[in-house]
């Protein structure tokens, strides 16, 4: 913390890498809370940036209760807001300093500026967001994943694929509470990227994750009656069929 010095304007951290950093980190709220803790002494505002993050939706609170200054969330992902759109939440005067360098005002923001439409959209993706069931979208996305896995498994078990479904785990895809259907190759990467490509180069094209031996199938911008495309997908490529 000596760099903190009359020079230091904010301490921007993101929260993802140091949730994947978490056995030398002993975790994001201990690591993001003992940050806090130093540079609120030295008055110097905490930014976090946990664009990936939600859900929970309680994340946002439980950062400034760890005394950061501002959270910043990405108004597209979980939101499913407009893609050019964010939130900024936190410190009223911090929030009034980044007005003071938004559209219409000639600053440093407005090559970036986010036109009204993208506003009303945001505002109305938010209003959503905090209203709709969170146990139940997060049972929604699991079943999904399951039954991605499940037809992994039933066509891919003769060859060396191992599928499974993994939340909580820091390593395979963001947020980490989201259930995500995880498959492993024996053959290893190589045999991960022939399904990949297979998938990608179907209609419609299917986009997981690719990470080492594994592919990471992320539910959440699926919708009703996909995930049941993506396991047949995923069951005639692994049969062969």
């Amino acid at each position: 913390m000596a760099a903190i010095d009359e020079r230091a304007a904010a301490i921007l951290l993101v929260l993802a890498p140091i949730d994947q950093a978490r056995d030398r980190t002993g975790g994001w709220p201990a690591f993001i809370g003992g940050v806090a803790r130093y540079a609120n002494a030295a008055g110097v505002p905490v930014l976090v940036d946990a664009a990936s993050e939600l859900p929970p939706r309680g994340l946002i609170r439980q950062l400034l209760e760890l005394g950061v200054a501002g959270v910043i969330v990405s108004g597209g992902k979980a939101i499913r807001g407009p893609q050019s759109t964010g939130l900024l939440l936190g410190r009223p005067d911090l929030i009034e300093a980044a007005a003071l360098n938004n559209n219409p005002l000639p600053a440093i923001g407005r090559p970036m500026k986010v036109g009204k439409e993208e506003i009303c959209g945001l505002v109305a993706a938010v209003e959503r967001f905090f209203a709709m069931d969170e146990a139940a979208q997060l049972a929604g996305w699991r079943r999904s994943a399951e039954l991605i896995a499940r037809a992994a498994r039933d066509a891919g078990g003769a060859k060396g694929v191992r599928a499974e479904v993994i939340a909580e785990h820091p390593d395979y895809g963001r947020p980490p509470m989201v259930a995500k259907a995880v498959l492993r190759f024996a053959g290893g990467a190589a045999e991960a990227d022939r399904l990949a490509t297979q998938l990608a180069g179907g209609e419609p094209s299917i986009q997981p994750l690719r990470q080492r031996d594994c592919l990471i199938f992320n539910p959440m911008t699926v919708e009703p009656g996909e995930p049941e495309i993506v396991a047949d997908r995923v069951l005639a490529a692994l049969s062969g069929s």
